[in-house]
């Protein structure tokens, strides 16, 4: 009607700018206190203290192996070794790193592996240090974990490829997600943890496609609810609006999230048949359902929208 029309010009008209305005300013503002900052650091030209962290638990990872070995054949494998040149990002070739043989009571025999493991501790998890006695002395948790030597030569992999990608300018913290998922658990559950996202991933493309096929297919939703829909697709979009300002969310649920609810608004917008149209100078959704059908369909979807109202 004109009377909407006319509120949302007068929306448009006064609320626009201001929020406009108000955008420029947080911009300007922010820009003035970094140029502050920048001058401080410049005029103080110190670099920012070193403070020492202790990591919460320290793991003792002992690989212990059973198996008897000849001697007469080569030291068992246990990782390859990537090598690299001076100032070079990627490896130039691999060095075999093996058992180390020792004496013991006159035997020869193969040391055990033995790795004080924090590489699956994260960063945010370190306590830091400071000089002050009054604070209570920090506790440190010491754990002993004995694996087998498949994990150990899968877990020793895994770190030499960090390694690489620490070599081609990443750092630590852009790592400390992969780190923390691969080196927290032990080797079978992470492998049941990779075989449930799979199947997860390969059910959700599914039903990705059966809806889409589904929907593209009919000109008749006669008995499906479109305020149902339109609850499903808020829903979803609030859902994945809290996901995405979560730091810490996974890109693949983000994303899975996130064509769930594009999907949902298409069927909604197919269901309901929404158009656009122009009135006042202005744009305006136009519900559609239940009208310009042929053969009795606009029929069967008002009696659909009546019955759909009265559950609603």
């Amino acid at each position: 009607t004109i009377y909407y029309a006319v509120l949302r010009h007068c929306v448009l008209t006064l609320l626009m700018p201001w929020l406009l305005q108000m955008k420029q300013a947080q911009k300007a503002a922010r820009t003035e206190r970094q140029r502050e900052l920048d001058l401080k650091a410049l005029l103080l030209n110190k670099p920012a203290p070193i403070v020492p962290h202790l990591v919460p638990l320290v793991r003792l990872a002992l690989a212990a192996d059973f198996e008897a070995y000849d001697e007469n054949y080569a030291r068992p494998l246990l990782y390859k070794e990537f090598v690299y040149d001076k100032g070079s990002p990627m490896p130039v070739g691999e060095r075999d790193v093996r058992y180390n043989l020792l004496l013991h009571d006159g035997k020869k025999a193969y040391a055990p592996q033995l790795d004080i493991d924090t590489y699956g501790i994260s960063s945010r998890q370190w306590t830091p240090l400071d000089s002050n006695s009054s604070r209570e002395d920090p506790e440190v948790a010491v754990e002993v974990e004995v694996s087998g030597m498949i994990k150990y030569s899968v877990v020793r992999t895994m770190r030499e490829t960090m390694k690489m990608y620490m070599q081609m300018g990443f750092t630590e913290r852009d790592l400390e997600e992969i780190k923390e998922f691969f080196f927290r658990h032990p080797l079978h559950i992470l492998i049941i943890m990779q075989v449930i996202g799979f199947v997860q991933m390969t059910l959700k493309t599914l039903a990705f496609k059966n809806d889409i096929s589904f929907f593209r297919g009919r000109s008749d939703y006669t008995g499906l609810s479109s305020r149902s829909l339109a609850t499903d697709t808020l829903q979803e979009i609030i859902i994945f609006a809290y996901l995405y300002d979560f730091d810490e969310i996974s890109r693949i649920v983000l994303f899975q999230v996130g064509m769930s609810a594009a999907i949902s608004a298409w069927k909604y917008a197919r269901v309901a048949r929404l158009g656009l149209t122009w009135s006042y100078l202005l744009p305006w959704a136009a519900y559609g359902r239940g009208q310009a059908l042929a053969n009795g369909d606009a029929d069967r979807e008002a009696n659909t929208e009546e019955i759909d109202a009265r559950g609603m």
